[in-house]
């Protein structure tokens, strides 16, 4: 029993401060130059022990809502942060995820410039992890697998576009570095920078799904 409470303890996803940029890997500004860039900040940690339920959430004039929740899986005890769009008048789409025992998340969300309340036209999510997940695919959604290749440094990134209905994701694979063959167990987020080496291109995976 001692054994199971251990193991629970150490599964956390990590949001980064929104005042720290320092692990925004290959984060994209958007399609278009017209559009604004806001940040999902005021992220609490998800963990067993901490609560259930929405943990951020933007309402727009169109009708659209844009969620984090930190919820289990279904038929899991142990919970991580889900990202979900709800159409207007339609129905609630999971477009995002942390995937990675404590993983490190960050989002944004991209609206026309100066009419931040209008309407969401992009949506980013960005999780990376290594370390203790190194040795296997980790499992994306229920097509799709992150790379075996290892060990490497991997960054998935979820990319929504509501007007057309796709989702991408983009899983790519960075060196470590600092001679270190993996990235910290449990490392600050924040700090993670010093570790990531250069994306390897040859093994960029990128999915594309119509929602």
């Amino acid at each position: 029993m001692s054994f199971r409470i251990v193991c629970i303890l150490v599964l956390v996803c990590w949001p980064v401060h929104s005042g720290d940029r320092s692990n925004q890997v290959d984060a994209s500004t958007g399609d278009d130059l017209q559009l604004e860039k806001h940040k999902i900040d005021q992220l609490a940690p998800c963990g067993f022990f901490r609560a259930r339920g929405i943990r951020w959430q933007k309402k727009f004039n169109d009708g659209a809502v844009l969620e984090v929740a930190c919820d289990p899986d279904p038929g899991s005890l142990l919970p991580g942060y889900h990202v979900w769009y709800l159409e207007p008048g339609r129905k609630r789409l999971e477009i995002g995820r942390c995937i990675f025992d404590n993983g490190c998340n960050q989002g944004w969300y991209y609206t026309p410039t100066g009419s931040a309340d209008c309407c969401v036209l992009r949506v980013e999510w960005q999780n990376a992890d290594g370390g203790r997940n190194d040795g296997s695919p980790r499992r994306i959604d229920r097509k799709h697998f992150t790379g075996p290749e290892e060990p490497y440094l991997d960054v998935v990134r979820w990319i929504y576009r509501p007007r057309i209905r796709q989702l991408e994701i983009v899983c790519d694979k960075h060196v470590y570095l600092m001679r270190l063959p993996r990235w910290p167990h449990n490392p600050k987020c924040e700090r993670m920078q010093p570790y990531i080496g250069p994306r390897v291109e040859s093994l960029r995976r990128t999915y594309v799904d119509d929602l």
